[in-house]
């Protein structure tokens, strides 16, 4: 019978050799675990290589719709710049037509316009538009030359288009026979202190403007009191009918009075 010291050595070595099998075996797992970490890898540079073709094709895509946009924009820069010479032209002609104007004069007046679009919010197309307004309604190409800085200040005061102001100027100018400053002026105080804005002022003046140039009135009384009646809820027109009704009245017994000697 084998003794009890030889009972535990083989216990020990029995389980040496289980350690030993196991280490083994783990040892053997070792190949099967890199193949599988290989396969892996290569499973992520297939991956990696799909993913960047497929990143590629977009980047491509937006590379080839930059040049796109950027040839558009070009084309849409020159073909306003284009449309713009023609425009300019155009206007500039009728500016020449309606005033007459050659030599000196219409350059003078063309150097005006070029310096409104250069140093100014409107464009020299909008300047020579208003510069036709003004030449349409009796201005000379000297004059348009001379006139047209204060046409452009008093529309930038006032939040007004350059060719609307030009028409109000010129038409308070022709009626009461003040110079384009003094009306500028006029126009940019009713502004800023009263509900008369350009459009309603012009508005307003022309129903009364005539009658009360004729009554002596200037532009700024006349203005003073077609602003002072639109502040008190009269619009426009009918502050200038009012106010013609009113200078009628007046003048009209003044007339009766005067037949009577």
């Amino acid at each position: 019978m084998a003794s009890v010291e030889s009972l535990e050595i083989q216990v020990d070595v029995n389980q040496a050799i289980t350690s030993l099998q196991r280490f083994q075996q783990r040892m053997n797992s070792i190949p099967k675990s890199v193949t599988k970490l290989d396969r892996t890898i290569n499973t992520l540079k297939r991956s990696f290589n799909g993913l960047s073709r497929i990143m590629t094709s977009p980047i491509r895509a937006i590379t080839s719709l930059r040049g796109a946009l950027i040839g558009l924009a070009g084309a849409f820069a020159m073909r306003e710049f284009i449309t713009f010479g023609a425009t300019f032209g155009r206007e500039m002609s009728k500016l020449g037509a309606l005033t007459g104007a050659t030599g000196k004069e219409f350059l003078a007046a063309k150097a005006a316009i070029r310096e409104t679009g250069r140093s100014t919010a409107f464009t020299a197309t909008q300047a020579a538009q208003a510069a036709n307004v003004m030449a349409s309604m009796g201005k000379s190409a000297k004059a348009i030359s001379v006139e047209l800085g204060t046409v452009v200040k008093a529309a930038g005061a006032t939040n007004t288009s350059i060719d609307m102001m030009a028409e109000s100027l010129a038409s308070a100018q022709n009626t009461f026979g003040v110079t384009a400053k003094v009306a500028a002026n006029v126009f940019t105080a009713a502004f800023v202190k009263s509900r008369a804005n350009v459009e309603r002022l012009t508005h307003s003046l022309r129903q009364v403007g005539a009658v009360a140039a004729t009554s002596g009135m200037s532009l700024m009384e006349t203005a003073g009191a077609a602003a002072f009646l639109m502040d008190r809820g009269r619009e426009a027109g009918q502050a200038g009918t009012d106010l013609r009704n009113i200078m009628n009245r007046l003048v009209k017994p003044t007339r009766q009075a005067g037949k009577s000697f």
